[in-house]
């Protein structure tokens, strides 16, 4: 049994281990103090398992403290199986949360509860444990129905995904060889398929025609030679579809992150230019220089409010105006390095009304960066038409217009991620035919405009870095919520408290307002340094940003309770 599930081997310090609890004969088991297991249940030789796992013996430590208190197993499947006579023995998988020598475990089974193991290090994988106890085989056709298992996190596993070795480029293209060798000496053929290919481009970095080209003719076999002449026209979608097939499981992971988590995983990084770093000091130059017009805390928190929960009447987007050679660009390029240029979405071409907007319904896209994006002459142009703009940056469903060669419709769309824009000032919200006055009005309360005016030279060859824009809105957002008496995020990213307005909350309660007008409200008021609601007057109120997201009778339900 020991020579089926591998050797021990007492130096091996690693995380996945498959351990054994052999029948012990009946003389033995008279002769010492060791535990019949022929009564033990699947559940109590694991819970065996993790006892000595994460406690085990002073002694046994060999005198030394541990240094990872706490729970050391991350995943733990016990498998029961019978022998020829009808005893039973258990094989055990083991996942580890961090590699250990298992000496120290296997003499606390022993002395602790009467338990012998033995313990293979012969498995790098947790899957080829958990295929060794799950999978039958022509040596052992029948395999426990019944095994039972553990989970750190408490999810259920599904014992046939474990028990599958995950795809590995270095080792497929090195079993696809050893199999041409084996045909080789036996004089038989073997057919390379697009997996093949997949690990062939991944493994020896072959990522353009000619690369890949150029290995196959120089070190390929025969069957590769062929697959390549045969579909030599379709190589470049087949290394598309193998630089897809890498970074697969990258992507999923940054798929299943929230669009601030990934922001804030950027902040953590370390700035891959150093001290050096380009944007770095035109971030700071851009903000020294603007520091009267554009509160960069500010700026900051309006970002981050936006990326978190997206467009809504009380979170606007956040739009960026000036003349040229402001920064506005600069500051904002590196979203399309920390989210992927393919997850952002830009700027439609002017004049384009059929399809404009057509990549907003496709999956994957996570922001918007509009760079030089003039609302009021996309909507004259019915790019982006006036009914569609206030529907979006709203957070509400819009239809989009597009081509019904692809469709036999238009589909409707809700945006709730980030976006940002940015524009030259002059002319920005001139009403034309096409767009009145009113239609302005209703476009500019959509956006919360941030005004750069000083020129910063010095602003060519800026190399865009994602941890540092990360940071400085990361840190920008908390510097804002501090100066508004918020206290810092907790660890799931919602904020404890508000500041405190006297009465304010009366005001609110009386003329029956919405909630997230009221949140807003409160923190343009507390920028402001009120303390109190006496202290404004009504031009003070209508002034307030958030004072044009009112309703007309709302205006006037707020005004008469001031009064």
């Amino acid at each position: 049994m020991e020579a089926e599930s591998g050797a021990e081997n007492e130096d091996a310090n690693q995380y996945v281990y498959l351990a054994t609890v052999s029948h012990i004969l009946p003389e033995t088991l008279a002769a010492t103090d060791l535990c019949d297991i022929s009564g033990l249940t699947r559940q109590e030789v694991g819970e065996m398992f993790m006892d000595a796992l994460n406690n085990p013996d002073a002694q046994s430590t060999g005198g030394r403290p541990r240094k990872d208190q706490g729970q050391r197993v991350e995943k733990i499947v016990v498998f029961k199986e019978l022998h020829e006579d009808g005893s039973p023995h258990f094989h055990v998988c083991i996942k580890l949360c961090n590699h250990m020598r298992f000496v120290a475990t296997k003499k606390t089974l022993r002395g602790r509860h009467k338990l012998p193991s033995h313990w293979s290090c012969s498995h790098k994988h947790f899957c080829t444990t958990v295929r060794y106890g799950y999978i039958p085989s022509e040596k052992k056709p029948t395999v426990d129905a019944e095994p039972w298992q553990w989970t750190f996190n408490g999810k259920e596993l599904d014992l046939f995904a474990e028990s599958q070795e995950p795809f590995n480029a270095e080792a497929h293209r090195k079993r696809r060889e050893k199999k041409d060798k084996d045909s080789i000496t036996k004089g038989s053929r073997t057919t390379f398929r697009k997996l093949d290919l997949n690990s062939l481009i991944i493994s020896k970095h072959l990522h353009t025609r000619a690369a890949l080209l150029a290995y196959v003719q120089d070190f390929g076999t025969e069957g590769m030679q062929v697959f390549m002449s045969k579909y030599q026209r379709n190589l470049n979608q087949f290394i598309e579809d193998a630089q897809e097939w890498e970074e697969a499981k990258r992507v999923a992971t940054r798929e299943a992150k929230t669009d601030w988590e990934l922001v804030q995983e950027s902040a953590e990084a370390v700035c891959p230019h150093g001290d050096a770093c380009s944007y770095c000091k035109a971030a700071k130059a851009i903000f020294d220089a603007n520091s009267r017009s554009v509160s960069q805390s500010k700026l900051a928190a309006a970002l981050r409010d936006i990326i978190k929960f997206g467009p809504k009447k009380t979170n606007r987007v956040p739009f960026l105006i000036g003349p040229s050679n402001c920064g506005k660009s600069t500051l904002l390029y590196p979203f399309d390095d920390l989210f992927g240029s393919k997850h952002v979405l830009h700027k439609p071409a002017l004049g384009s009304a059929c399809g404009s907007l057509r990549n907003m319904t496709s999956t994957g896209k996570r922001f918007i960066f509009w760079d030089d994006f003039r609302p009021v002459e996309y909507a004259h142009e019915k790019t982006v038409p006036v009914a569609t703009f206030l529907s979006l940056f709203i957070g509400k469903n819009a239809e989009i217009q597009v081509s019904q060669s692809f469709s036999d419709g238009n589909p409707d769309v809700q945006w709730k991620h980030g976006c940002v824009f940015t524009a030259k000032k002059l002319g920005l919200w001139n009403a034309t035919q096409n767009v009145s006055e009113e239609d302005v009005r209703h476009l500019r309360n959509r956006v919360e405009e941030f005004e750069f005016t000083e020129v910063v030279s010095a602003l060519h060859d800026v190399e865009s870095c994602a941890p540092c824009m990360a940071k400085w809105i990361v840190k920008g957002a908390a510097d804002y919520d501090l100066s508004l008496g918020l206290p810092a995020p907790t660890a799931n990213g919602s904020g404890v408290a508000l500041a405190v307005i006297d009465g304010f909350e009366d005001i609110m309660k009386t003329a029956r307002l919405p909630d997230e007008f009221a949140k807003a409200c409160r923190a343009e008021i507390a920028e402001l340094g009120a303390v109190a609601v006496q202290e404004l007057t009504r031009e003070d109120w209508e002034g307030l940003p958030c004072w044009t997201t009112l309703r007309l009778f709302e205006q006037r339900r707020l005004l008469k309770s001031l009064s």
